[in-house]
């Protein structure tokens, strides 16, 4: 049992940041965000507890996360939950003190497939192949998400420095 709670450390302390930061990729909400962390590590666990010599990695983790947070719009509570301003105000000022760069700002903007794809394109650094294995889509598809949402973001600082 000592085993399985040094690996579970190891590897909640090498990559809950990674595993946060891609749930609030999905949700947008920093509260949603830690529950599904918290969710990713109760799988975890009980998997070393199945099998102890198994070998977990970030990848693994990310790819539970993803489908973790699918999960979470799949909810009924989730489909009837409306943000109030207030709430949103928050959520933005969290998104801003993680890192206040313009870039993330509009990366947030985009959409869903596309905020995810460029996250874990330039921000964990995984290639296209393990993109598209992490969110169950063809390399193809993954391709032409990336290059879309380039596009987008793009636009959307263009747009943001015009505006000032």
């Amino acid at each position: 049992m000592e085993e399985i709670n040094k690996k579970f450390l190891e590897l909640y302390n090498s990559y809950s940041n990674d595993v946060l930061k891609l749930a609030f990729n999905f949700t947008k909400n920093i509260y949603e965000a830690e529950d599904i962390v918290q969710s990713v590590y109760i799988k975890l666990f009980q998997e070393l507890k199945k099998d102890s010599t198994k070998e977990f990695n970030k990848k693994w983790l990310l790819k539970v996360t993803a489908n973790e947070s699918k999960n979470i719009f799949k909810n009924i509570w989730h489909k009837r939950v409306i943000l109030n301003d207030e709430i949103l105000q928050n959520e933005l000022d969290i998104t801003t003190s993680l890192k206040d760069d313009e870039l993330t700002t509009a990366l947030l903007k985009l959409p869903l497939k596309h905020r995810n794809v460029i996250y874990l394109y330039y921000y964990d650094g995984y290639k296209i192949d393990e993109i598209a294995e992490i969110l169950k889509l063809s390399t193809s598809n993954v391709k032409s998400i990336l290059s879309r949402g380039r596009e987008k973001i793009k636009n959307i600082l263009e747009d943001d420095n015009n505006e000032k």
